[in-house]
């Protein structure tokens, strides 16, 4: 009798202290909800952070020899007249020379080389990269010319025809090189005749361009939604910064008890995890994308 009677006091004892500690049990027990939680945010924002990092980068090509300024009496004639078909004919005679296909002509390139010469005129200059910092690459993105490489060719005189620009640049290595590049596969020209220093001259400009088409297709879509998620992530870190610092100092913040806040704070990282998860599987979608292109690029220089 006596040992039950003592059982009976020790259980109502124990019962007694739980029920006087029972606010920091729970405390405790949400505390260590949060730190486990939170364990798993911190390393997926470490995920993250290296993951933003890998977005691979197209590669470009852009051929740019020295301007090409004619001195040779040879090639010179005050009646001299050059046409764009012509400049394109001569091109593709010098390349079947060589045994090298025919450059088709494509008319965003023939834009992109009338603005060059258009602009060299109104600025007086004579280079491939215009006062205000304009080359070829930016001209081809303001003519929508999508391109693995460009290159350009640029003459300035009076040569006396089509032939003799062509036989000009054709004794100069840079833009030799450029006429006789067998990864070109598309070509645009523009000549005109133009108050240049003073003087009446002409000037021709040779586009040459290797389209994107012609390599594995990459969803720039998904790189916008890739690049959104990262903002949108960065933005929910934040909001968990603000939300755990609260949970930490458990007081009622907002009307919300602490439970509250634990729970809303745990649905948010549940949210932010999710995100990650599908900003790391775009990223490896677009980085395969981005690494087939640039190795057809490679395959074309």
């Amino acid at each position: 009798m006596i040992k039950t009677f003592s059982k009976i006091i020790i259980f109502i004892f124990i019962v007694s202290t739980l029920y006087i500690m029972r606010d920091d049990i729970i405390s405790f027990i949400n505390v260590k909800k949060v730190e486990i939680i939170k364990s798993e945010y911190d390393a997926k924002t470490k995920e993250t952070v290296s993951s933003d990092g890998t977005l691979v980068d197209l590669k470009k090509v852009v051929d740019t020899p020295g301007a090409l300024r004619s001195t040779s009496i040879f090639n010179l004639s005050k009646n001299g007249y050059l046409t764009d078909a012509g400049i394109i004919s001569e091109t593709n005679n010098e390349r079947a020379k060589g045994n090298l296909t025919r450059l088709t002509e494509n008319p965003k390139l023939n834009l992109s080389a009338q603005k060059k010469v258009e602009d060299m005129f109104a600025k007086q200059y004579f280079e491939h990269v215009s006062p205000s910092g304009v080359g070829v690459s930016d001209l081809g993105q303001q003519v929508g010319y999508e391109y693995i490489i460009i290159g350009e060719n640029l003459a300035l005189g009076n040569f006396k025809d089509d032939k003799a620009v062509l036989q000009a640049w054709m004794a100069s290595p840079g833009h030799r090189a450029n006429i006789m590049n067998a990864n070109y596969t598309e070509i645009g020209v523009y000549a005109a005749k133009g108050m240049f220093e003073g003087k009446e001259t002409w000037l021709a400009v040779q586009h040459f361009g290797t389209p994107q088409s012609l390599c594995p297709k990459i969803d720039t879509l998904l790189k916008s939604t890739i690049q959104a998620d990262q903002i949108r992530l960065k933005s929910i870190q934040a909001d968990l910064s603000r939300k755990l610092k609260n949970v930490n100092s458990n007081t009622i913040v907002d009307g919300k008890t602490h439970d509250e806040q634990v729970t809303e704070y745990n649905i948010l990282v549940n949210k932010y995890n999710i995100l990650v998860a599908k900003s790391k599987s775009n990223i490896n979608t677009y980085n395969k994308q981005v690494r087939a292109f640039n190795a057809c690029v490679e395959e074309k220089q």
